[in-house]
């Protein structure tokens, strides 16, 4: 497509040429008395000049400049007379070309790199700010981009009343995999949760990874209710997991989950954490692994 449109603009660009030319030509060959019409065609070769200088910058400017003076040369040669007033303006035609193309190519030219340039440092920001708020290895979000969107949550539902819930996620034992399998497949195996928990949750929701094996979900205008009923899901998909270790025996992972709602009755933030860490160590021991702040 990309490649169709530039030979589209360059057919345009070279038959303005070719016309034009061509109908100066005609005009000397079939009105040789009109001279004031002959020194009109000319100032029509600005046109394609200025066309290609557009498109393709200097690029495209300086060769249409350089086709339309070879041409404008093959006429003022035939009319080579310097007693001639009109002779030196003749030349300084030329000379108004490679102006017109040049400086408007190069201002074109300067616009596209401010333009890339601003793009690619948009691009750089953009990136490095998802480096600062992603986890390297599990690319869901950081601690500390957790910090700064639970405060945000807190202040909505604390000024407009706006229901949210947290759960908190983790991965029993995961140190025994670690020293029993090695740190790769542990990895793996973190990996591998969040991109199971990432496909069972809203588009809405967010998780983050708030320790080594703990991970948060921040979950938007939910009461507690269905994120208990979520957390039993996400048992039951990652209780579908399997891993093959060294040895080429599988085996599973296995988790607990504590889930609390906010309500305008606690009296902070740390208040609403303890009794999110109450709720996931009530998880522990329970067979369902998942418990629900009261």
């Amino acid at each position: 497509m990309h490649s169709l449109r530039k030979e589209t603009l360059v057919t345009i660009v070279g038959g303005l040429i070719l016309l034009i030319a061509a109908l100066h030509f005609a005009c000397q060959y079939y009105f040789p008395d009109m001279v004031q019409l002959q020194t009109i065609f000319p100032k029509f070769f600005y046109l394609p000049i200025i066309l290609a200088a557009f498109w393709w910058g200097l690029k495209g400017g300086i060769p249409a400049a350089a086709i339309c003076a070879a041409i404008h040369s093959i006429d003022l040669y035939r009319k080579w007379d310097p007693s001639d007033p009109d002779h030196l303006h003749r030349i300084l035609q030329i000379v108004l070309f490679f102006l017109v193309g040049g400086i408007l190519g190069s201002l074109v030219d300067s616009e596209r790199r401010y333009k890339k340039d601003k793009l690619k440092a948009e691009e750089m920001a953009e990136e490095e700010f998802y480096r600062a708020i992603t986890d390297p290895l599990t690319r869901c979000y950081n601690r500390r981009h957790f910090n700064a969107r639970f405060y945000e949550f807190w202040e909505r539902a604390e000024r407009h009343g706006e229901l949210f819930s947290l759960m908190m996620i983790d991965l029993n034992d995961f140190k025994h995999i670690n020293d029993r399998y090695g740190h790769v497949l542990g990895d793996l195996v973190l990996q591998t949760t969040v991109r199971t928990l990432l496909n069972n949750i809203r588009k809405t929701d967010f998780i983050f990874r708030y320790g080594g094996d703990e991970f948060l979900l921040l979950l938007p205008s939910t009461k507690g209710d269905f994120a208990m009923n979520l957390a039993k899901r996400l048992r039951d998909e990652i209780s579908k997991l399997s891993f093959k270790a060294p040895d080429r025996k599988s085996f599973k992972v296995d988790f607990s989950i504590g889930i609390i709602e906010y309500h305008r009755g606690f009296k902070d933030q740390q208040e609403m954490f303890r009794r999110l860490d109450e709720a996931l160590y009530k998880a522990k021991k329970e067979d369902q692994r998942v418990a629900l702040a009261s």
